[in-house]
This record gives C-alpha cells, structure tokens and sequence, in this order.
C-alpha cells in the first residue's frame, strides 16, 4: 500500500509539476499591470456621463439584457446582433440586480486573462522576451482598454482570438480530443461573439487535416478526429440555432445585421452609409427596404440589402474594387476611425486614456494597423 501511495505521488508530482518562480513572477506581473490600467481606467472614465447610462450598440445591448433579466423573454430584436454578449450580459444582470459595474468588473478580469493569454503565446511561438513584449503592449493597448470598459463585445473577441490560436496550436501538438472538442466548443462561441471569426474556423479545420495527415495519420483516422471538432461546434450552434428558430422562425446562429452591415460599406455611396450616425442618417439606411416594398422580417430586409451589394458589385465592379482600395487605406492610417463612438472624445473624462491614445494632425499613437482588436 505504501508503494502504491509513493507511486501515486511521484506520478501526480509528474503531472503537475511546481511552476518555474520565474514564470510565476512573470505572469503575476502581467496580471497586476493590466489589472492597475484598466481600474485605473474605470476609476476616471466614472465620470464620463454615459457611463451609467449606454448609448447606441452599449444601450442596445443593455436594454435586451435588462428585459431578459428581468423575464421578460427574448424578443426577435435579441438576434439583431450577434447573440453571445446580450446574452452573458443578461446573465450579469440576472445574479448582480442589473449593475454596469460588476460588468465592468468581469470585463476588466477578462482582458487581464487576454494579457496573459497573450504572454504565453508569444512564448510558446517566438520566446518569452516576445511573449512579454506582446502581453505588456495588449495590457496597455488604449482602445482595447476603452472597449473593454464599454458594453460591448470587443473584450470577448480579443479573449477569443488569443484563445483560439492556443487551443489550435495544442490540438496539432497533443492529439488529444479533449483539446479538439474544445477548440470547437470556442469556435462557436467566437462565431456568436463576432461572425468575423468564421473563416478561422475553416482555415483551422482544414490546416489541423494537413497537419495530421502530414505527421503520416491516414484519413480514415483523421476525419473522425474533425467530426470531434464539429461536435463541440455543434454542442454550442444547434441549441442557439434552435432558440433564433423559436423566436424568429429562422434556424441559425448568425445575426440579422449582416446584410444591413455589409451594405454600409460596399455601394455606390459607401462615403456616406460608413459616416452615418445614430439619428436621422442612420434611419435613412434603416428603412430602405421599406422604401423598396420590403415589409417582411428582419431576415427578409438582410436580403434586401445583400442584394443591393451583389447588384453593386456586378453592375459596378470597377467601383466596387476602388472601395475595397480605399477602406484598406483607412485601415492602415494612423487613427482609430470613428464610427459612431469616437474613442479620442472619451480622453477628456481620463488621463490615462489621454496617454494611451491620441492625434495630433496625420500623426496618432497607437497606429490602427498596429493592433486593431475591436475591429
């Protein structure tokens, strides 16, 4: 018995081997840096006047969440947006009698779960001077910080990718299902997060088959190892699916904002639509369909308007591609580009923020081609 219980010690000893004091001091002070910005953050940013009181996509999401914790029930306008983040923050509410500032709270842990995150993956890719220069720039990163602290889904997305880049290097490297059930499991939850991340999804996918079938795996062994991943997809997708079906009559997991989102910028006055704001232009974009004899559902007016931009892109190509030239000039300036929150206004409620991000001219600290999480 006294063998067996050594052995047990030495194996669990093996396993779970002491962390490198080094290592541990590293991420401690990943953590304790990211943390003191962004409270830092929140403590100043408390006297921006919305920040009790969201506005546009923030208030959007707070009304949907508010009504759902309320047991009101989920509404069609619940699958406007991508579904994920008024759900959490439904649930935020549901424990925390509605309070903004335990979201704000659980935002801020997660963006320092992102900064280590961050750290380890620039260790484990390059070294762990570039896994600290990556965790130190992401935890003082002035947009990611100011996104964080709204009510919006940008802090789940950076988590996400950081999240997903991980959980594909391990399902390559360990072979383990477990690691592959749980890349789909993520994969799902950053499609609801963001739709954005669907082409990762494929990607990772298909290189995760070349990557076994390079390591001399034969495919019959191979394609149930991809079913795993499309199981844990499908573990998070088809319930959700299910929910949109029985509110909205439609069977998926991707918003209703699509069309309307990919209108904006692909037609003939994209200048316009890209610069329109909450009021009066933002209307006009809105009821278009309607004024087109489109009176159906919101899936029915998303057609109309993925449409339009199929008509653009057929009848004026040329223009077409002159947009996407123009948009990948406004991506690789040097300023965060306004939408309808203009992160450079908010520097007047923190100094911090002040420091972090700002313009001057042509001239802007940080570059929005540096590192641009939110988009």
């Amino acid at each position: 018995m006294f063998q067996k219980i050594c052995c047990s010690a030495i194996r669990g000893r093996v396993l779970f081997d002491q962390p490198d004091k080094k290592e541990l001091l590293i991420s401690v002070g990943i953590f304790v840096l990211a943390l003191f910005v962004r409270l830092l953050y929140l403590y100043e940013s408390s006297a921006n006047p919305s920040f009790g009181y969201p506005i546009v996509d923030s208030g959007n999401y707070d009304s949907l969440a508010r009504s759902l914790a309320a047991g009101d029930g989920m509404s069609e306008q619940f699958f406007w947006q991508p579904f994920f983040y008024p759900f959490f923050l439904s649930v935020v509410y549901l424990v925390s009698n509605s309070s903004i500032i335990c979201v704000n709270v659980i935002q801020v842990l997660l963006g320092c779960v992102t900064c280590l995150l961050t750290y380890h993956l620039g260790k484990r890719i390059f070294s762990r001077t570039a896994g600290i220069i990556a965790a130190v720039i992401t935890a003082l990163y002035g947009p990611l910080i100011f996104f964080e602290a709204e009510l919006l889904a940008s802090g789940w997305a950076a988590f996400w990718s950081v999240v997903l880049i991980l959980l594909f290097l391990k399902s390559s490297s360990k072979r383990s299902l477990w690691f592959v059930v749980l890349l789909g499991i993520c994969e799902a939850l950053s499609i609801i997060t963001r739709p954005t991340f669907v082409p990762f999804f494929v990607a990772a996918v298909v290189w995760l088959a070349v990557i076994f079938y390079r390591s001399g795996e034969q495919w019959q062994r191979i394609y149930p190892k991809l079913g795993v991943v499309s199981f844990g997809f499908l573990l998070i997708a088809i319930p959700i699916a299910a929910q949109n079906f029985r509110v909205t009559g439609h069977f998926g997991i991707f918003s209703a904002s699509g069309g309307i989102n990919f209108y904006i910028g692909n037609n003939p006055n994209y200048t316009e639509t890209m610069t329109a704001r909450p009021g009066w232009g933002w209307d006009e974009i809105l009821e278009l369909p309607e004024r087109n004899g489109v009176t159906g559902d919101l899936w029915e007016k998303q057609k109309f308007f993925r449409q339009r931009v199929i008509n653009y892109v057929v009848e004026e190509p040329l223009n077409f591609v002159k947009g996407l030239a123009y948009k990948t000039i406004q991506f690789l300036n040097f300023r965060e580009i306004p939408r309808n929150v203009d992160v450079y206004l908010f520097s007047k409620w923190s100094r911090l923020l002040g420091l972090l991000i700002w313009k001057a001219g042509s001239s802007a600290f940080p570059s929005e081609f540096f590192c641009r999480w939110h988009s």
